[in-house]
């Protein structure tokens, strides 16, 4: 599903994230500190809006599903008016 393939991709991209601030961290280019720093950054202003947008998916399906279950009826309704 495409809430399995985002996650998915949120999870990956944090992985190379990871790998690259311990790189950085093994040469000598960044502290801990900072590190944790650039990583809360990123968290906060990449990561969760992406997660935020995602979890609101299902109930955004849900009220779609609901809708679409009241368009029938209405379609019935209709149609039974017709006659």
């Amino acid at each position: 599903s495409k809430i399995d393939s985002a996650v998915h991709s949120i999870s990956q991209a944090r992985d190379e994230v990871e790998d690259y601030l311990e790189k950085l961290i093994k040469k000598g280019d960044l502290s801990l500190d900072e590190t944790r720093q650039l990583l809360k950054d990123f968290i906060d202003g990449k990561v969760k809006p992406k997660l935020e947008s995602v979890s609101s998916l299902p109930t955004f399906q849900s009220e779609v599903r609901q809708l679409r279950q009241k368009i029938d009826q209405l379609e019935k309704k209709l149609k039974q008016y017709e006659k």
